[in-house]
């Protein structure tokens, strides 16, 4: 057995890009001075040294107006469109934006450090560009575009004054689906010009396509950058938050399906960027295998919009994924029951919860003694094979298993109840050490030190129903959605903080919701005969993201 000393490296962790034209991350001094201007601000409301600060992502952007994104109710903000970087900073875990322009201006976007006053909450008010003549916009897209307006209104419960159109830019689609094609849905397939419309509310920004008077909602920019997997007649597909684009990205056989084998768990790996299934058999002959999906395309930049004048270039651009790349599957371990598993940031190493499975005994591995819970951990970067293994505490059953930064957190359910651990090395190898920090699961999700998400169980004519609730650390509530017929059993939250993915049933079958936790939005509900199952969420912009951009 490897030590744990010789298994454990520290990695970098993956923080997705929104509307980025870039993204850098590393030394201080390699950063534009308004990012080491953030990361001083930040060290000094925090008190701490500015080496303790981590840039973990810089993202060049450019701002509506000169609030920067970050209005503020006694100022007066200049309609002009303001170059400048979106930056990310951590501080013992701990995550903060920044939003700055090419200059000296840096404002906080994200939560208050908990050492710093707590700002004041800006008015529901936002400023708003002014809707803007229709002589810049082409007269083909006039009447689909005031559509597109009261569509977008409609669905915020806003008025329609407050939705200003930002960019629009000619496309030609594929098919008449305008790349935004719905699960099992049949269109003609030929190739159908129109336009992609970048519609403003407020600070959140919202994509439509169209093609003459009709036209297709593709949800916020934002929720590009993240994606449903779900398995679909044993092969793995992928789709986005709002179930359009699906996608098949690997196959049944390419997963080990065979006889009354399947895969039955996805664990999305969104630092790493890759995907672990588990599949199994059961009956005379039980059978278990741990594969790891990962691919080595990270894609191309390509511009979403210009300004509607013409005159500054580009306004954003996203990374998007190679849509015809391969997934490489690996196996990385067979013959024994798994439950939970996790990859490092860097991609380089693994770990997952194993037992013998039931009717083989200690015949599928003489060393593991009995049908207790282990810790078992391997390389992805050598050797195949198990590196090694650490008995879990009697009685214990896995929870949850997750690899965000250098040591894995683990989460066990024991006599006491649900506890917190973490694996790190000691001159022993690896130990299970007891961390109060490790996120527990139940009804309330912390998103921020002055934020958290909560579900609370609620009835509407008689049904159950979850009610969604944003609550700020002075203990004002925020209604976001209200889940009708619905029992929640398992949350998920974006690695951006920015989308809720919760499952439970709903009627006695499978379904699932996706919140926009900014506009309190339901931007999808589905249920296993529509999509699939198991159904999670992914920290990866879709592999079909590319069609709305057109060929």
């Amino acid at each position: 057995m490897l030590s744990s000393g010789s298994f454990i490296s520290k990695c970098s962790v993956f923080v997705p890009a929104i509307l980025a034209l870039g993204i850098a991350t590393g030394a201080l001094a390699e950063h534009p001075r308004p990012v080491q201007m953030a990361v001083d601000h930040l060290a000094d409301e925090l008190g701490v040294l500015a080496v303790d600060v981590q840039v973990v992502a810089v993202e060049q952007v450019t701002w509506r107006d000169s609030s920067l994104g970050v209005p503020q109710s006694a100022e007066v903000h200049l309609a002009v469109l303001t170059p400048g970087y979106r930056v990310q900073l951590s501080v013992a875990g701990e995550r903060f934006v920044y939003h700055t322009d090419k200059e000296d201006r840096v404002l906080r976007a994200g939560a208050p450090p908990a050492a710093a006053k707590p700002a004041i909450e800006p008015p529901a008010e936002m400023q708003l560009e002014p809707w803007p003549d229709f002589d810049t916009i082409p007269k083909a897209v006039e009447a689909v575009a005031q559509k597109c307006r009261a569509d977008l209104a409609k669905r915020l419960n806003i008025p329609v004054g407050e939705v200003a159109v930002e960019y629009v830019d000619p496309v030609t689609f594929r098919d008449a689906a305008l790349g935004l094609p719905q699960p099992g849905e049949q269109v003609a397939e030929a190739v159908t010009p129109g336009h992609r419309l970048s519609l403003a509310a407020g600070d959140m920004h919202y994509v439509y396509t169209t093609a003459g008077d009709q036209f297709r909602y593709g949800g916020p920019y934002e929720h590009w950058f993240n994606s449903l997997l779900y398995l679909r007649n044993g092969e793995l597909m992928q789709a986005s938050l709002l179930g359009t684009n699906a996608q098949q990205i690997v196959s049944a056989e390419e997963l080990g399906g065979q006889g009354q084998q399947a895969a039955i768990a996805i664990h999305p790996q969104d630092a790493a960027g890759g995907i672990i299934v588990i599949a199994q058999q059961l009956g005379r002959r039980p059978r278990s295998e741990l594969r790891y999906l990962s691919t080595d395309s990270e894609g191309e930049t390509a511009i979403l919009g210009h300004d509607l004048e013409g005159d500054t270039g580009i306004s954003a651009a996203v990374m998007v994924p190679d849509s015809e790349a391969d997934w490489n599957v690996r196996l990385l371990e067979q013959g024994l029951e798994f439950r939970g598993a996790a990859v490092s940031s860097c991609g380089t190493q693994w770990v997952a919860f194993a037992r013998n499975l039931p009717g083989i005994g200690i015949r599928s591995r003489p060393r593991f003694d009995s049908r207790h819970w282990r810790v078992i951990w391997g390389q992805l970067n050598g050797a195949d094979g198990l590196a090694g293994s650490l008995t879990l505490p009697e009685a214990a059953t896995p929870v949850r298993l997750d690899w965000w930064g250098e040591e894995p957190e683990v989460v066990l359910r024991q006599a006491q109840g649900v506890q917190g651990y973490r694996l790190v090395t000691t001159a022993d190898g690896w130990q299970l050490r007891r961390d109060e920090s490790v996120e527990l699961p139940g009804d309330e999700l912390r998103l921020s030190r002055s934020e958290t998400l909560q579900l609370e169980e609620s009835e509407v004519d008689g049904q159950p129903a979850v009610r969604v609730v944003l609550v700020r650390f002075d203990g004002q509530e925020k209604h976001l959605a209200t889940l009708e017929n619905f029992q929640a059993r398992r949350t998920a939250i974006s690695s951006d903080k920015r989308f809720a993915f919760i499952t439970g049933v709903r009627a006695d079958a499978f379904r699932f919701y996706t919140v926009d936790l900014a506009s309190g939005q339901v931007l999808t509900q589905g249920d296993s005969a529509r999509f699939g199952w198991p159904i999670e969420l992914f920290g990866r912009s879709p592999r079909e993201f590319g069609a709305i951009l057109g060929p």
